[in-house]
């Protein structure tokens, strides 16, 4: 198994904060929370990293030296694309893997010793009010929709994990998406590419409780994340 982590990304939301640094440096309890995360994963014995960069990638070329699990892959049109062309990038290194957004914020290793027996995504209840996607789970137990809601109900996490023989099938959507030049259109993400195959796929969720994991979509959410360490002190 390995991992695979999306960080070509702007960071326009947080305006002058990512003008000079990737959000996914943006430091959590002093520490760079990418660093964090690929720690969490080095611990959890993952030994391939694929990190997929594009904006300011010069900032991200000393991870190679200094984690040997680390590989950068860039993503030149980082601008035009979302991250479905992120993930198209990463195709060959994808099987029996978890992918990663770059601006999760985890509070705890929440890879260390789980089994995978299919497909999976991460969810989380999340605490602050907005749109989110939310799985729809059918009597068996698996995922059969995605419903786009502001309810709270338990939501994408931003973390997922996928076997080959699930990979390989969205793979080959998202060279559909390509030849149809979808990329280019703002409102898709590569989630997007699985929605289409909810009947070809097993996928199961694994709820993560709300006070480990954290999206840092822009700087409310960031100073929301630190003042939820502050009080809650936590040993991190």
């Amino acid at each position: 198994m390995n991992a695979v982590i999306l960080a070509a990304g702007l960071g326009s939301r947080f305006k002058d904060m990512t003008k000079n640094t990737p959000k996914a440096f943006l430091p959590i309890d002093g520490r760079p929370n990418l660093e964090r995360n690929i720690e969490y994963l080095i611990d959890s014995g993952i030994d391939e990293i694929i990190i997929v960069v594009g904006y300011l990638k010069e900032k991200f070329y000393y991870l190679e030296d200094k984690y040997k699990e680390v590989k950068l892959i860039e993503n030149p049109k980082y601008k035009t694309y979302n991250n479905m062309y992120s993930f198209y990038l990463a195709k060959e290194y994808l099987g029996d893997s978890l992918i990663l957004e770059s601006d999760i914020v985890i509070l705890k290793n929440i890879f260390d010793k789980v089994d995978y027996d299919y497909s999976t995504y991460f969810t989380v209840n999340r605490k602050i009010d907005g749109v989110e996607w939310v799985p729809v789970i059918g009597e068996d137990g698996f995922v059969v929709d995605m419903d786009i809601t502001d309810k709270k109900l338990p939501s994408l996490a931003g973390i997922s994990y996928w076997k080959k023989e699930d990979i390989k099938k969205i793979i080959m959507k998202s060279e559909e998406y390509y030849k149809n030049n979808k990329f280019s259109d703002s409102k898709l993400y590569w989630d997007n590419f699985i929605i289409d195959l909810y009947g070809e796929l097993k996928i199961k969720c694994r709820e993560i409780s709300s006070n480990l994991i954290f999206e840092m979509d822009n700087k409310e959410d960031y100073d929301y994340i630190n003042k939820i360490i502050k009080e809650e002190k936590f040993d991190l």
